[in-house]
Order: structure tokens, then sequence, then C-alpha cells
């Protein structure tokens, strides 16, 4: 699957942003039918504009901050844009104003619906290049507000590509190129049978198997699954652009210099999930020294990535690579419709 926005708005925002001319005729016509059809746009064009405001301004917003970026050239690579906004600037003041929450909804009263559209569409525009956001924050930025908007809709989402609805659970899965969990919610068609609900994670139910929370701030941000001899400890985090990916992540981790100087090994292996990464390194306690041996797996989803560490005295053995394995393998991740910042740990529970 390509990783980019899932439904036809999402795609038009996009398109518009990065200069797509085709798909910018297609953006115009979504946009006249939209207007006839619950004005579906401009509820995900307004969602994406107060994230990017916030983003780039923060709160309260200053004055001065606005004009000045305003005043600059090189957000505006479109010269219609840059004009639009230049001989309106103090309506296009009041909308980023009203995005940001930090004015009365007077403000923009007197603006007609094209008008409040088309001054969110070229400050996206204008804020997305002066922040400079790379295709991957983009997208995410897209996504998150597709999330958003579908859940504050009551909309199931993933979308299919190009306009409302949901393909079934199993074609979403094989559209995401994966055979094998960790699952999206949304993939299976009854993610909670044969599982327990620990808020952002579902995990498989084992017999003899004991759950150990760990709290970060008084929240649950991670759980270890303690079975047959290893010892399992899931979490998930938000993510958005490459940064956040399981590459990136594992990348980094490789190369953690202080991972390396406590004289640690580490390899990068295959296995069912993907690349992992096995490490083992020196231990000391009570004058007794060790080595301590860990596998690290993780998977990415839409929208979120999930991490599994995996200890245990024996936890390289065909038989505890297995389990770990089949336990990673039936996890599902609830990301929610709250948005988060990337690498956020997704909120767990125990059951009740």
């Amino acid at each position: 699957m390509e990783f980019g926005p899932r439904t036809a708005n999402g795609r038009m925002l996009y398109a518009f942003t990065r200069g797509d001319d085709e798909d910018y005729e297609r953006w115009s016509s979504e946009l006249r039918q939209d207007a006839q059809e619950g004005e579906t746009w401009q509820d995900l064009l307004e969602e994406a504009f107060r994230r990017i405001v916030e983003r780039r301004f923060g709160r309260p917003v200053k004055l001065r901050q606005i004009l000045k970026f305003m005043a600059r050239k090189r957000p505006w690579p479109l010269e219609s844009s840059r004009n639009y906004v230049k001989y309106s600037a103090d309506k296009a003041v009041s909308v980023i104003l009203w995005a940001a929450g930090d004015a009365d909804d007077g403000a923009v009263a007197t603006l007609s619906h094209h008008e409040i559209v088309t001054y969110e569409l070229y400050l996206f525009l204008g804020l997305v290049n002066d922040l400079k956001l790379s295709d991957a924050e983009l997208i995410g930025l897209i996504i998150d507000v597709e999330r958003f908007s579908a859940h504050r809709a009551g909309l199931p989402y993933p979308m299919r590509p190009g306009g409302p609805g949901k393909a079934a659970p199993e074609a979403e899965a094989a559209e995401r190129g994966i055979t094998t969990g960790p699952w999206d919610v949304t993939e299976l068609a009854e993610p909670r049978q044969g599982r327990l609900d620990l808020g952002g994670l579902l995990v498989p139910v084992v017999e003899g198997m004991e759950i150990r929370p760990f709290r970060h701030g008084g929240v649950i941000t991670s759980v270890a699954l303690v079975v047959g001899g290893i010892e399992v400890t899931l979490s998930a985090f938000a993510a958005a652009g490459a940064e956040d990916r399981w590459d990136r992540i594992r990348s980094g981790l490789i190369q953690n210099p202080t991972v390396l100087e406590r004289g640690s090994l580490l390899e990068e292996a295959s296995g069912p999930a993907g690349p992992e990464v096995w490490l083992q390194f020196p231990f000391e306690e009570d004058g007794v020294r060790t080595l301590h041996l860990r596998r690290v797996l993780g998977a990415d989803g839409p929208g979120w990535f999930c991490k599994a560490d995996v200890t245990g005295e024996d936890v390289f053995s065909p038989a505890n690579r297995e389990l770990a394995d089949r336990l990673f393998a039936e996890v599902v991740v609830v990301l929610g419709s709250d948005p988060r910042a990337p690498r956020t740990p997704l909120p767990l529970s125990l059951p009740g």
C-alpha cells in the first residue's frame, strides 16, 4: 500500500499543497461536490488548518508573528495565494486567530463559506512551506486529521482511497501488505475475540500468563506478558513521519553509542514480523557478571508504531522465539480518535 492520505478530501489537500495540477482539478470538482453533500471537505480542511496554525504559532498567537509570516515571500509557491493573502490581510489574520481560538466567531462571521475555505487552503499551503514539512510529515498530519474527522463524524476509518466507506477488514490488512500482526483494530472483523482489552492494546489470552503494568507519570504506558519463561514487554506509540517508523527506530538502536559503550553485542535478524534486533550485554549484580539477552521486535501501522522487548534466560531458543512471535503476531493496536503528538505512548489500562 502506498503510504498516503486515505480519503478523497485528504488526497486533494495533499495534491494542492504539493502542486499536483492534475489532482488539483480533481480537488476543485470534489470541493464543489462536498459543498452540496455536508461539507466534509471543509470539516477536514478546518481541522488540518487549526493544527498547522498551532504548530507554527503556538498559543497564544501574537499578531506580529502572523504579519511577519504573511510578509515573507518563500512560503508562497503560488503567486495567486500570496496575492490573495496580501490584499486581504485583515481577513487572513482573522481566520488565523479564529483557528487558534484567540478570536470570537464573529471575527469571521462576515466571510462567506467559499472565502473561509479559500483562506484556510492558501494559508495552510503557506504554513506547510514555512515549516518546511517533509512529505512524510505532511502525510502524517493529514492522516491524523482524516482519522480525527472520521471518528468525530461517526464514520469508519481507514476509508477506501477515493471516497467514504470501508473495505472489508481483511482487505485493509492485505492493502497494507501484511499477513501477520500486530494488527490495527480496523483490520480484524472481531478484534476483541480471544484477547484482553488493555485500552491502547488488545493482547492474546494465554493460559498461565501474568500481566505486569509499567507506569510513567501515573499512566500505564507498557505491559509485560510473562509466560513460559519469557517476558514480552509491549508498548505502542503514535506515529506520523519517517522518523517514527521501525526502520528509523531500529537504526537508532543499533547505532546507540550508550549501548555500544557497555560492551553490548547487537545483531540485526529477520523474523516473522520483519527485521528485529538481538542484543546481549554484560550485567553485574552482587559481584556476579552475567549476560543479559534481549530481542526487540517492531511493527508499523496506520498512525502507530508497536514494539516488543523480549527477555528471558533462553530468549533465543527456538521454542521461546516461537512463543514470543506468536504473542506479538496476535497483538491489536487501538489508536483511538484523540490527537497525539508523534512518539507519544498510547495509554493502557488493566482489565476491570
